[in-house]
Formats: structure tokens, C-alpha cells, sequence
């Protein structure tokens, strides 16, 4: 195959990627948390020399 086919076929494959990804609206987003209950207390205070994070993590993972 030529470098103009091989073009046409990275073109296609790049452009159904971005087609498959969701345009988002800023004004129709919620931003804010989704429910998710607090952190334990026994879990809010440091322990040892490491530290707990809590993370929520939404959309395409």
C-alpha cells in the first residue's frame, strides 16, 4: 500500500475515535458529587506515615 492509502486508513481510524467520545455541554454538566457518602471518621485522620485518599473517579476509565 501507498502512503496515501495508509493516510486514508489512519485518517478513518482516528476519526471513529473521536467520534465514539461524547461532546459535553458546560451548562448541562453537574459537577457535584454524585451521592457518594463521606470518608469514615477512622479514616480522616492520619495514620502513620502514610495518608488515605478518597477518589471518585466517573466517565471513560
Amino acid at each position: 500500500m501507498g502512503w496515501k492509502q495508509w493516510t486514508g486508513v489512519a485518517v478513518l481510524i482516528g476519526g471513529g475515535i473521536l467520534l465514539q467520545i461524547p461532546g459535553h455541554d458546560e451548562a448541562e454538566m453537574d459537577h457535584a458529587a454524585m451521592g457518594h457518602s463521606e470518608m469514615p471518621a477512622d479514616m480522616a485522620e492520619p495514620q502513620g506515615p502514610y495518608t488515605t485518599v478518597a477518589i471518585d473517579v466517573t466517565g471513560m476509565t
